[in-house]
């Protein structure tokens, strides 16, 4: 999609134009930024609206005092386009993982670890069931409590190279 018809969210905007999404809502309301959906932006058409809104505001600013004030937000535009397109480069180069696929992978992980361990007692019950040893008991005990640990662990690997080979990363998910 070209940048004259990329559309973004209110969130994106704010950055762009840096200011707060509150008042991203009040300028739409006032008709001085365009929406096209719900929280859906023409991004190249609402930096022109805001610096013609800003021009406008200006009044009594010379034109050199409006070219500076122009420059400053193109600036600032070009920097945010700048930084998100290394942000991209970053994940094609496997630099930067996107923040879902990590919360995804250690959920999985985290349901694994709390199956694993609240099924020790049920697991080790055979093996302690009787045993008055106290030695004997803590060594089981123990043994059960290692194997489900080293299963935490070997699943590890597997979600840390699930994060790390991220292949179905989206542009919505930068």
């Amino acid at each position: 999609m070209e940048d004259s018809e990329r559309i973004v969210s209110s969130g994106v905007l704010s950055e762009y134009l840096s200011i707060g999404e509150r008042r991203i809502q009040q300028l739409t309301s006032q008709d001085i930024l365009k929406k096209t959906g719900k929280n859906q932006y023409p991004l190249k058409e609402n930096v022109n609206r805001y610096i013609a809104y800003l021009q406008d505001r200006a009044g009594g600013k010379s034109e050199q005092e409006l070219n500076i004030e122009f420059k400053k937000q193109k600036l600032r535009l070009t920097k945010f386009q700048a930084d998100e397109q290394q942000v991209k480069a970053e994940l094609a180069q496997k630099k930067v993982v996107a923040v879902n696929d990590v919360i995804s992978s250690l959920a999985d992980l985290f349901a694994l670890m709390r199956e694993k361990l609240l099924n020790i007692p049920e697991r080790a019950e055979y093996e302690i069931f009787g045993e008055t040893d106290k030695d004997i008991f803590n060594q089981k005990l123990s043994t059960e409590i290692k194997e489900a640990l080293f299963e935490i662990c070997d699943n590890y690997t597997k979600t840390v190279n699930k994060v790390i080979q991220a292949e179905n990363i989206t542009d919505d998910e930068i």
